[in-house]
């Protein structure tokens, strides 16, 4: 066998006669992940399943459990693992203590991994990774959940020399892109994935941007499984819609979980089962609502966020709510307080008018406030207070 089968989430296996590579290897059919809110959207076939377990080298694109899933890592024990070269290395220093054999793949260097299939790692700064799989002169394009940021132009040169080149990259309506969001009054903010975009559309223009012919939905097959998370289910991307808006012209749409002969270009569909859909409760995974921060935790998080230079300059407080309980955590290291009469307030006035209104609410905010600033009370409350 000579080619590339997807399946899973974000899983392609590439064969030189026997399996060599598998990306991305979520059994999310046996292992959820996001302390159990998170399964596949379909079931890895049993037949690809042997060949992930059966393969040589192992990829991890980055360390979000839909890829690097900490259960489903037991199963592929004694396998050589590739990762791109991240700032850092957490991901191969906690590997590595785990008995794993580890490469740090070159960047933007091609490596072979078989007579016939040669892969290019491309770490991207966000600690994600893109993966280009050449496979018997056929370039795969693996972007996963990185898209092609930073290195859109070096992928479109190496795809100019390639006849048949194919993409893989998650998409859809955006159901796991931060959506749970309320107003000052609670009520809940409908997502962008609520007007349920042309995903195909989204697909051939990032296609086109490569100069990519193929496009493989990918990276984006997961379903809902907690009462409390189940409410997402709705603006989960079905099958059908990954083909919505595409440019059939100019591009050549293969369902996702297909597999392509890399001799011949023949395609066939995999078909997977679609994965029941049993709900469970928070507390079949050790998770309960009703449970509160307990001694130290608040430590925790303030030092994780403080060390955290974007969240620390550019967020006043963070209030974690659990268990019915406030607490909270003030960011005061760069205050910049006008007057309101002044250029800035000008430009801001909703902003010093909210500002007022939030801090005349809070009495133990203005005194932590004036201490911090060296300010008296009055003086705070008739100012713009924002951090930078």
């Amino acid at each position: 066998m000579l080619g590339v089968s997807t399946t899973g989430n974000a899983t392609l296996i590439a064969y030189d006669d026997k399996p060599i590579l598998a990306t991305d290897p979520w059994f999310g059919d046996e292992n959820p992940a996001y302390f159990g809110s998170w399964g596949l959207s379909h079931r890895i076939q049993p037949d690809c399943k042997n060949d992930i377990l059966n393969a040589k080298y192992i990829w991890f694109s980055h360390g979000h459990p839909d890829h690097l899933n900490g259960d489903s890592l037991h199963q592929i024990r004694g396998k050589h693992i590739l990762l791109a070269d991240h700032v850092g290395g957490r991901i191969e220093h906690d590997l590595r203590t785990q008995g794993f054999e580890v490469t740090i793949l070159p960047d933007r260097q091609w490596v072979d991994l078989s007579p016939r299939i040669r892969v290019f790692c491309i770490s991207t700064n966000i600690q994600d990774s893109v993966l280009l799989i050449d496979v018997n002169k056929r370039l795969f394009v693996n972007l996963n959940d990185a898209g092609s940021r930073d290195c859109t132009l070096l992928i479109r040169k190496i795809v100019a020399e390639y006849r048949d080149s194919y993409m893989m990259r998650l998409s859809g309506y955006g159901d796991a892109d931060m959506i749970n969001f309320y107003d000052e009054e609670g009520v809940f903010i409908l997502p962008p994935a609520s007007h349920k975009p042309p995903v195909g559309r989204d697909l051939s223009s990032h296609a086109l941007s490569l100069g990519v012919r193929s496009v493989i939905p990918f990276s984006s097959f997961h379903s809902y499984q907690r009462t409390d998370s189940i409410w997402a289910q709705k603006y989960v991307t079905p099958l059908e819609a990954y083909s919505t808006g595409f440019d059939h012209q100019n591009h050549n749409f293969i369902p996702p979980f297909s597999h392509i002969d890399c001799a011949t270009g023949e395609i066939t569909p995999l078909n997977p089962a679609s994965m029941e859909n049993v709900v469970r409760r928070p507390e079949d995974f050790g998770d309960n609502w009703n449970d509160v921060l307990e001694r130290g935790d608040l430590d925790k998080l303030s030092h994780y966020f403080r060390s955290r230079e974007l969240v620390r300059d550019y967020v006043s407080f963070i209030n974690f709510r659990v268990g019915g309980r406030g607490n909270s955590l003030l960011f005061l290291l760069k205050l910049f307080i006008a007057s309101p009469h002044t250029e800035e307030a000008a430009l801001f006035p909703s902003t010093v008018s909210r500002t007022n209104s939030i801090l005349d609410r809070s009495s133990s905010c203005l005194e932590a406030l004036a201490g911090a600033a060296a300010l008296s009370v009055t003086t705070i409350s008739s100012t713009l207070v924002s951090c930078r």
